[in-house]
């Protein structure tokens, strides 16, 4: 299955904010979940005109942990421990001012693993009019690697956010917005699958990769499929 590189200074999909146009993101509860491989540092989502000056949220990958960035001026981390290998990652903010969450677990292995920032993230009146995925700045190595994504305009539980296991958990638990990167060639758009309009408006240098997607992911909208029913001996 194909997924997206988004290696090296200002390499990203650009979409637009769809259902969450007009938000202040900030200044509200949210959740941002992706499914990536990449290694520290690199920006997974950010909601916000590139630029960066008016982002209001940005989701990147560090090390040991997550950042939350906004402007690149107020930052809070969240020690979950991020690596090279596939990884679901997800940030949690309650309300303004409020100290956000970090999750994190390797797709295939391990446990969920979470813990509160280590600051509050700041209130802001700037709007969400974007999406962008990938590098926002500097350049960095080959594994950047993007698959699943989603925006949600609210917290989500622990709970909730140990129940990802594929995009179509990701759909049932009602986010603003949801992508798969698994288009076959960057001329195929990523659309917005919750059919909110959050769609593709541009691409800068991405590139397809095959034979690297993460093990076991179920990418789409299909329900999983049920298990077979195993009749005993003398049943009809």
């Amino acid at each position: 299955m194909p997924v997206r590189q988004v290696s090296g200074a200002f390499k990203y999909v650009l979409t637009s904010a769809g259902a969450v146009s007009g938000v202040p993101i900030a200044d509200r509860a949210f959740t941002l979940v992706c499914v990536i491989k990449s290694e520290p540092v690199a920006a997974p989502i950010a909601v916000g005109t590139v630029g960066l000056l008016q982002m209001p949220v940005c989701m990147a990958t560090a090390d040991p942990g997550i950042l939350l960035i906004q402007s690149f001026t107020d930052t809070s981390e969240g020690s979950v421990g991020v690596d090279t290998t596939w990884q679901i990652l997800a940030t949690t903010h309650d309300q303004p001012n409020a100290t956000p969450r970090f999750h994190r677990k390797e797709v295939s292995a391990g446990s969920w693993t979470h813990a509160n920032g280590t600051s509050t993230f700041v209130s802001n009146s700037h709007l969400a009019d974007a999406f962008q995925f990938g590098m926002l700045i500097g350049g960095g190595g080959t594994q950047h690697l993007i698959a699943t994504a989603a925006v949600f305009l609210r917290s989500l539980s622990d709970p909730e956010i140990e129940s990802m296991i594929s995009t179509r958990s990701i759909l049932d638990r009602g986010p603003a917005a949801l992508w798969d990167f698994n288009q076959p060639t960057v001329t195929m758009p990523v659309l917005d699958l919750t059919r909110g309009g959050a769609n593709q408006t541009s691409q800068q240098s991405t590139v397809v990769i095959y034979g690297d997607d993460p093990p076991g992911w179920q990418f789409g909208l299909a329900e999983p499929s049920p298990p077979p029913i195993v009749h005993g001996r003398g049943a009809t």
